[in-house]
């Protein structure tokens, strides 16, 4: 449940993930949301989601070397990392609304009709457009 998830994570100094593939990185994201630094490969979802995180430290996957430097780094400055973290967290909750969720999904249909309609001519694809919500 959230409330353990968020009360295990006030006891870590941060998050390590060793990671070869990961979708989506929440574990990362969870790390982040509770103030704590992440160091974790670039890889997938984990890339996309900490590239532009002040509190998130990036290392080549299989690199043990660099993941341990990174680590390194964090430990060294547990104080300015965890404000790094903090402000990772601000930085998440602006940007992980349902809306911009939403505007995601609407950016996501728009190219798959797009693939559709140069895979199949423009007929088969035109009859589907995006529901649009009236929020814009």
């Amino acid at each position: 449940d959230r409330p353990a998830m968020r009360a295990a994570y006030v006891w870590a100094d941060g998050a390590a993930l060793p990671s070869y593939t990961e979708a989506f990185g929440l574990v990362a994201q969870e790390a982040l949301l509770a103030g704590r630094p992440v160091v974790a490969s670039r890889v997938g979802g984990l890339e996309e989601l900490l590239a532009d995180l002040p509190g998130a430290q990036l290392a080549p996957p299989g690199d043990a070397a660099a993941l341990a430097e990174a680590l390194a780094q964090v430990a060294s400055d547990r104080g300015g990392w965890r404000a790094r973290a903090e402000a990772s967290a601000q930085m998440l909750l602006a940007s992980r609304t349902p809306e911009a969720a939403l505007d995601a999904l609407d950016r996501a249909y728009a190219i798959a009709l797009a693939h559709a309609a140069r895979g199949r001519g423009r007929g088969a694809a035109s009859a589907v457009e995006p529901a649009g919500r009236g929020r814009r």
